[in-house]
This record gives structure tokens, sequence and C-alpha cells, in this order.
């Protein structure tokens, strides 16, 4: 019989998989230094592709803000990921 334990890292191991883990992570800190920010109800992380991070915001004078503190915004979660993942923040308003 084989311990949960045991599988799990074998599974992750898998690339696509790994990768699919990782951008969740990222999404979910982006999202948490974000609400901290901005708010929970101001912006939306839409999505991380090819070290691109998508912000969709509610309000236009917060999605120019986040334009204007963006590479700020992209070494803070950067540093709290403790590595470059990303480098590029489209801001999008909905």
């Amino acid at each position: 019989m084989f311990h949960i334990g045991s599988i799990i890292p074998k599974i992750l191991q898998r690339k696509e998989i790994k990768k699919q883990v990782e951008v969740v992570g990222i999404c979910k800190i982006a999202n948490k230094i974000m609400n901290e920010r901005f708010g929970e109800e101001n912006t939306k992380i839409g999505f991380f592709r090819n070290c691109t991070l998508q912000i969709k915001c509610l309000n236009p004078a917060i999605a120019n803000e986040i334009q204007i503190c963006r590479e700020r915004i992209k070494n803070e979660i950067n540093e709290e990921l403790n590595k470059q993942e990303i480098k590029n923040i489209v801001v999008r308003v909905m």
C-alpha cells in the first residue's frame, strides 16, 4: 500500500502539473498583495502566462495608479516569491 505523501511529489514532477501549481501560487500571492494595496473589490488577477501578469480593475483611476506603480508592484510580488517570475504587468479595465 502506498502512502499519499509519497505519491504526490511524483505526480507534481510532471512538468505541466508542476507549472500549473506554480502559476496558482503566483496568482495567489499577487492577489494578496493587490488586495492589500487596492482593496479586494477593486482588482482581480486575470492570468499569469509567459512571465506576464494580467490585473483586471473595475476603476480606471486604480488601473492608472497600477500602471504608474507597476515596477514597484512587480518587484514586491517577485520578492514575496523569492524569484523573478513576473517580468511584465498588464492592466485591463473591466
